[in-house]
Parts: C-alpha cells; sequence; structure tokens
C-alpha cells in the first residue's frame, strides 16, 4: 500500500492543482453510477476493466522514460483516462495537469511527479478494489 501523505507529494500536488486537492474524493463512484444514468452493473463492467488493467498501468509509469515526452504523456493520458472511467478524480485532474506540461514541453520535475501519479493512480485502485468487494 502506498501512503500519499507526504510533504513532498502534498507541495507536489498543490504546485499542479492547487490548494484542495487533499480535499477531492480519491473515488467517487456514486457520481460515476450517476453518470451512467444510475446503471451500477454498467459501472461495475468498466471497474473491473480498471482494475483488471491496474497492474499494466502501474507497471508502464514505472518503467517510462522521463526522457521521452511523447511516451510518457502517451501513458499519464491512459491513466487519466482509467481514472476519469471509474470517478478517480485526484488521480485523473492530476495526471491531466501534468500531461499538459509534459506535452508543452513545461518545466517539470518528471520524476516526482510520476511518483504522484503513480500513489494516487494505486489509491484509487486500492478504493475500487475495496468498493467491488462490498
Amino acid at each position: 500500500m502506498v501512503q500519499a501523505n507526504s510533504c513532498s507529494h502534498t507541495f507536489l500536488t498543490a504546485v499542479l492543482y492547487g490548494e484542495g486537492f487533499d480535499e477531492l474524493p480519491i473515488l467517487d463512484a456514486d457520481r460515476r453510477i450517476a453518470e451512467f444514468g444510475g446503471d451500477t452493473e454498467g459501472y461495475n463492467e468498466v471497474a473491473e476493466m480498471v482494475l483488471f488493467e491496474g497492474d499494466d498501468m502501474l507497471h508502464s509509469l514505472s518503467n517510462v522514460s522521463a526522457r521521452d515526452h511523447l511516451a510518457l504523456a502517451k501513458v499519464i493520458h491512459e491513466v487519466a483516462n482509467q481514472c476519469a472511467m471509474v470517478g478517480g478524480q485526484r488521480c485523473e485532474l492530476l495526471a491531466r495537469a501534468v500531461e499538459t506540461k509534459v506535452r508543452k514541453s513545461l518545466r517539470l520535475d518528471v520524476v516526482p511527479a510520476v511518483k504522484a501519479i503513480t500513489q494516487e493512480f494505486d489509491l484509487m485502485l486500492q478504493r475500487l478494489s475495496s468498493r467491488k468487494v462490498q
């Protein structure tokens, strides 16, 4: 289990997203289900897919080269999409902020940014997995 409460993580998320980052839900399944028209079964199918692909996404994040901005942006984009599909608000917003900076070649220390995304994605997967057990 990855802890996302480190000082560097808090600083990085505040810089990339803003002060209210920690107040956002890690997973807002109810909102996504409502957006699916209340289709819990449809949401659960999507959630199963995200859980199934979660380890591959984490592996891709840990193995992508920080120097290959195109490949990095592509992996981060995929992670953001996975999060968006299930309501992983914090990870999605963080990933989209990092992706934008990477694609525009803006100043960014990529290694801690990818680590923060990895932590948030792992937290979201944990919440999603716990929800599925209920």
